[in-house]
């Protein structure tokens, strides 16, 4: 029997990100310039946010200046991991902001690397200080 598989999966903004892993990996000096470089070695081509991206969550076309890699999970999944995703700078700062993308679009999310993410107990403290 075939499994049926969702066309859509939420994700949200992570609360306090910018605390937690406020830099990427070395040598990258940005979350969407990490985003980028993972992509490209694991798809084999370049980034589809080039000259300008339509941002998920608002739906408003962003010139590249204004893309970011932020962080984002996937809402009611069992997955509670981080992942970069290209959003605007905009939508980036409102934290726990939802959106849907289609199933296929999973592949744009690339996951933090797990020495940079938090424990369900850290983070639980840092939403109690906000």
């Amino acid at each position: 029997m075939t499994k049926f598989r969702p066309k859509y999966i939420a994700i949200r903004n992570v609360v306090g990100s910018s605390k937690i892993s406020p830099n990427p990996p070395s040598p990258f000096g940005s979350w969407i310039g990490y985003w980028e470089a993972i992509y490209r070695d694991t798809h084999g081509f370049s980034s589809p946010i080039r000259p300008a991206y339509e941002c998920p969550f608002c739906g408003t076309t962003r010139p590249t200046s204004e893309i970011v890699g932020g962080h984002v999970q996937k809402v009611d999944e069992d997955d509670q991991h981080w992942y970069i995703f290209p959003i605007c700078s905009a939508c980036n700062k409102d934290n726990d902001k939802e959106t849907q993308i289609l199933y296929e679009s999973q592949d744009l999310l690339i996951p933090v690397p797990s020495n940079l993410i938090i424990t369900e107990e850290e983070e639980n403290q840092l939403e109690t200080e906000d």
